[in-house]
């Protein structure tokens, strides 16, 4: 039996993620990650059917649909609600599905921090 993983990179996201009044009011940059583990090869693999497999580009509308929309205190927040909404995205899945998801605040208002901030949350 083969194993699968499907790996989105880097999801621009402009959303409003933070506690300081600067990041309630102005938009900033999150880049999401997205790993998806299969315990077993997607039917896709051989069906070359989009109905057989995770179809990402639904997954990322939906994904910036949601965070574009809301608000967010906090980082953790936020990668809960993208992991829910994974997991419903991909129920009709009946094999076991590893997710993790990662969220880089690109550019978070802090002085002298370059690199930004990630949190990173698994199923």
């Amino acid at each position: 039996m083969s194993r699968a993983s499907l790996h989105i990179q880097d999801l621009s996201l402009w959303v409003n993620l933070g506690i300081r009044e600067i990041e309630k009011t102005e938009r900033q940059e999150i880049r999401l990650s997205i790993d998806m583990e299969f315990s077993k090869a997607p039917e896709a693999c051989t069906t070359d059917k989009l109905d057989d497999t995770v179809c990402y580009h639904e997954l990322c509308r939906k994904i910036t649909k949601l965070v574009e929309e809301k608000s967010y205190a906090m980082i953790e927040k936020m990668a809960q609600d993208i992991l829910d909404l994974i997991k419903v995205e991909t129920s009709k899945s009946s094999q076991d599905l590893k997710i993790k998801v990662r969220l880089h605040k690109v550019r978070p208002p802090i002085a002298r921090l370059e690199g930004g901030v990630s949190f990173t949350l698994s199923s």
